[in-house]
This record gives C-alpha cells, structure tokens and sequence, in this order.
C-alpha cells in the first residue's frame, strides 16, 4: 500500500523551507522534500522526443541515497498517444514499487521546524535526539552547529535556551537565546510563533498568563503538540492543578514514551499529588522503553530520595556516574545529587566534599564560552548556584 503526499502537504514542507508553496518540485526539492518527511521514495518522470514521435520515462527513487530503484519507459508514436503511454507506465510502476520497497529502509522524519538550511535541520533532528539519549552537551553542541549553519534559525535558538535551562547555564546565556527566537517568531507558521514566544514570556519578560495563552493557541493548532503539552503542564503544576497537567502529561508520554522530559514531569506531577506508586509505575515504563538510559537511573533515584532511602538513591546515581561521568553535566547532577542526599541527613561536611569534587561552575566551561561567540553582546555572565534538579522540566 503506498501512501502519496498530497499537495497540500508538500506546500506544507515548502513553507517550513521558506519557499513559496507554489514553488515547482523537480527531483532533487522532492528529495529534500522526502528526506524532511521521512518518505522513502519519489517518482522522476520526463516525456521526451524520439524521431517524429515521444518516449515517456519514470524512476522510482530512494529518498535516503539517491539510488535508482526502478526505471521503465514506454513510447508514444505522435502527441495523441502520450496520455496512453503515461497510463501504461504507471501500471507497470504499480506492479513494480511494492517489491522494490522490500529493499528501502524508512528514515525517521526530521523535525519539523523552520529553516531553508537542510543541512542545519539535519544538525537540529540529531540534537534532539541526543538530548532524549542524555547527552546535553553533546545537543548543545549541535544546536550550536545548527545555528552557523542557518544563523536565523529560530527554533534552534528556542530549544538551546531550553537545554541552556536543563543544565543550569546562568541566566543571561538562557535569556539570550530565548530572546534570539522571540525576535526572530514573525517569520515563522503559528505553532512555531507561539513556542518561541511562549519560552521568552517564561523565562524574559516573566508573564506566565501569556506563557499559558501561546501554549493554549499551539494545543488549538495541534492537540498532539508535546513540547506545547509539557511545557502547559509545568504551568499547571505551579497552581498545583495536578490532574489537569497529569492529563496532558499523559497524552504526551503516549505520543513519545521516550520523551525523558514528559517522564520526569508526568512522575513528578503524580509524586506531588500524592500518587506514588503511579510514579512508581510512569518510571519503571520508561525505563524498559530506554534500557540503559541515564535518565532512567536518574529518575529511579530521584525517586528514591523523595522516599527518604538515600542508600538506594546514591547507588543509581552512583551507576550513572560510572557511564557518563565523562560528561560535565551529568558529573554536575551526581554531585549535586549526592550532596543534596548529604545535606537532607545532616551531614554537612560530607555534601560540601560531594559537591566539591564533582561539580564545576558553568562559567568555566568551555560549552558556555562557546555560546557567547553567535549571541548578541548581553552583560556580564553570572553562574548560578547548582540545586538538586527536582523541578520540572521544559522541553
């Protein structure tokens, strides 16, 4: 069974690339097109002159390589006879394109946001999923890379302020990538517009009734946005309206059950109000979707410490030290993890040495230098205090 893209569909795409939805798609935008979409294939056809009459020409084309898959051609004797020629070809691409597709291995999607840059979408989808892997700086990294190569990239600014915050950068680095997206929204289709605006209401100009109205306006556009979802849903939490954003949490899980942000926040939604072993139940689900997965040994923890058994606690984040502890993140969070478990017993001298010997301040970090060489000049850097990371997480 295939499943043909519409043309309104295509338009979509188009402008997501910012081009004009009536642009015409020759092959190679079809394949940017397909590779976008996570399509496996386009159709190149092409009706040309053989003596006084036409020969008609289609290829079935993979989308991931460029590799021909089928090729058929079919004659016509004069111009009257070239729609004939067209429907017997099709007929022969019909019999022929469920067997070819056997070979052809579907991509997953790239994100869909805003950018004429390919290659700077490429960068954003692999940052996503690096972040869902656990690896924030790594993410960062390619968001920062997403950012050279489309420099008006504006969801790639709204989402690095995102991870800025998920890894307690100072303030005035989160605020200038959140600002970057807010002043570049007008350019962008409504669901986007209103992502962007939303992270700057909440972490710039601090109106949380606008925060909620742009996220309103995205669920209105798109009931299975989860970023929209999550981020309403912390909104929720704040005015311990713990039902309503447990069902928005819930929605998301199921639309990403590997999301490691709708977890966290759906677990802590649900802890808070008094359900712990759905809690209980909402980590231990992710945790077999994403077998090895730090922030499932985080989560555990996490919840574990909330139990007050801090033994059990220190030996998950222990274990998720042993492999990431190469990561300047993550050596932040099982420091401060552990000194928080100290500091909750009473012993202070032992959460001082914990934090101590993990934790660096962002402001020396080579990531964060980095960031400052594409923001706009803002004041001085201010670090800010690491804390024990049991609020709920943006997305």
């Amino acid at each position: 069974v295939i499943r043909l893209m519409d043309a309104s569909a295509i338009a979509e795409v188009l402008e997501r690339m910012n081009r004009d939805p009536s642009t015409a798609v020759d092959a190679d935008l079809a394949r940017e097109i397909a590779e976008r979409e996570g399509v496996k294939a386009i159709v190149a056809g092409d009706v040309g002159m053989l003596g006084r009459g036409y020969v008609v020409s289609a290829q079935l084309v993979s989308s991931a390589d460029g590799g021909v898959l089928v090729a058929l051609r079919e004659t016509a004797d004069d111009d009257g006879e070239i729609i004939a020629a067209v429907d017997r070809l099709s007929a022969k691409l019909r019999e022929r394109i469920g067997e070819s597709f056997k070979s052809v291995r579907a991509s997953e999607p790239l994100d869909r946001v805003t950018t004429s840059s390919l290659e700077a979408l490429r960068a954003y989808s692999r940052a996503v999923r690096t972040e869902d892997a656990g690896d924030l700086e790594g993410a960062i990294s390619l968001l920062e890379e997403a950012i050279i190569l489309d420099s008006t990239f504006a969801m790639a600014y709204r989402k690095l302020a995102v991870l800025l915050t998920n890894s307690f950068a100072p303030r005035s680095q989160i605020n200038a990538a959140a600002t970057l997206a807010f002043e570049l929204r007008d350019r962008l289709p409504a669901i986007e517009r209103n992502l962007a605006a939303a992270y700057y209401y909440a972490y710039v100009e601090y109106d949380q009734a606008k925060e909620a109205a742009a996220y309103r306006s995205v669920l209105q556009v798109d009931p299975d946005q989860t970023t929209a979802l999550n981020n309403l849903s912390i909104i929720l939490q704040a005015q311990r309206r713990y039902e309503d954003a447990e069902e928005l949490l819930r929605h998301a899980v199921e639309l990403d059950p590997t999301g490691s942000a709708f977890t966290f926040n759906l677990a802590w939604t649900q802890y808070a109000g008094g359900r712990i072993d759905a809690a209980r139940q909402s980590i231990n689900r992710y945790a077999e979707a994403v077998p090895g997965n730090p922030y499932a040994l985080f989560l555990k923890s996490w919840l574990a410490s909330a139990e007050h058994d801090y033994l059990l606690a220190d030996s998950y984040i222990d274990s998720v030290n042993a492999t990431q502890g190469a990561s300047l993140t993550w050596r932040s969070f099982v420091s401060g993890t552990r000194a928080a478990h100290a500091e909750t017993r009473g012993q202070l001298g032992r959460a001082e040495r914990r934090r101590s010997r993990g934790y660096t301040p962002p402001t020396e970090t080579n990531r964060l230098r980095r960031c400052v060489s594409w923001m706009r000049p803002s004041s001085a850097i201010h670090s800010t205090r690491w804390n024990p990371p049991t609020d709920p997480t943006p997305r």
